[in-house]
């Protein structure tokens, strides 16, 4: 599958200018912003995502099979509806569970999902609904501080297509093909300091949209080199969420509440600017984005394990670094 080069700048730009556009009418209307900021990044980033792909003859010039990304659209729609709502007045944490519950269920109920012969179908179906609640809440937490969720974001959805572009899965990979120059455009306006927020909306509906996506690709490559890239590819939100229930626990405040635990918040806290703070996460990021690609490319099971121990070994490591330096007020 060929993508234009014209098709990906239209797109850029178009996202860059609806982004603007949004902030500017959030400011002057006085709604949706936090501390002044518009919240309204991961609106700009959807729509031109939804645009794109209803004008697929204009902007692509590409055919490609519609009913799973009729499917993907219309659910992350939904979940982005309902992140506006919560960016404009805060909804409950059973409220918002509830609402990605529901649009989990309509992503499963329209066939986007893995089956595990060990585990049965009901086994299938509680993994794959915690997959997609866990991805959309993961994400949400990395979005602390300017760049951050974006960026990391736009590295798995390359990375991600880039996987899906060579085991011919069509379908995620227009998808990623059109949010990649989305993000971008968005990005422009979000590195620090930041003129524009994803917002819960934005947040929380590309995680959904990375969740739809790799179940996507796990379905149509039900294979353990798939299964191990997809999370090598997408540890760095899973340690985030890992590391915050950790921390929570350990201080007996609820795993589910607000704190300031986020690696982002920790190294702010340790004197690091929100550029270097940017860079240092985008970075691992990009190394478990190569590490996935490898691993997919490569694949043999002593491999994937011992990568697998490696990367679980250091992350363990980091966790007592990080309590060492705070018991220690390092």
């Amino acid at each position: 599958m060929s993508f234009p080069l014209i098709s990906f700048i239209i797109i850029l730009c178009l996202s860059f200018l609806l982004s603007k556009m949004l902030g500017n009418i959030s400011k002057d209307r006085n709604i949706l912003l936090d501390g002044g900021i518009p919240l309204v990044g991961g609106i700009a980033i959807v729509a031109i995502l939804l645009l794109t792909l209803f004008f697929n003859k204009i902007f692509l010039f590409v055919t490609y099979p519609y009913e799973r990304i009729i499917s993907i659209s219309f659910w992350s729609l939904i979940i982005l509806i309902f992140g506006v709502c919560d960016d404009w007045k805060s909804a409950s944490i059973l409220q918002k569970f509830l609402w990605q519950i529901m649009c989990a269920l309509g992503l499963l109920f329209c066939g986007i999902g893995i089956h595990l012969p060990v585990i049965g179908d009901p086994g299938s179906f509680i993994l794959n609904l915690l997959w997609i609640v866990g991805l959309t809440n993961a994400f949400n937490l990395l979005d602390v501080s300017d760049g951050v969720c974006s960026v990391i974001t736009l590295l798995a959805v390359v990375t991600v297509g880039c996987i899906a572009a060579m085991t011919d899965c069509r379908d995620v990979a227009v998808i990623a093909c059109v949010l990649v120059p989305a993000i971008l455009g968005f990005l422009f306006l979000n590195f620090p300091p930041a003129k524009i927020y994803l917002g819960n909306a934005g947040s929380h509906c590309l995680g959904f949209i990375l969740a739809a996506l790799t179940l996507t690709l796990l379905g149509d490559v039900p294979s353990m080199a798939m299964g191990f890239s997809v999370l090598m590819i997408l540890w760095l939100p899973v340690f985030e969420t890992v590391c915050l229930v950790f921390f929570r626990l350990r201080k007996k405040i609820n795993p589910l509440q607000k704190s300031d635990d986020h690696l982002a918040l920790r190294f702010l806290g340790r004197g690091f600017t929100r550029q270097q703070v940017l860079l240092g996460m985008s970075a691992m990021a990009g190394l478990f984005s190569i590490l996935g690609i490898y691993l997919y490319r490569s694949f043999t099971v002593p491999l994937a394990w011992s990568m697998a121990l490696i990367v679980v070994v250091v992350s363990i490591l980091m966790i007592f670094l990080l309590l060492f330096l705070e018991e220690h007020g390092a």
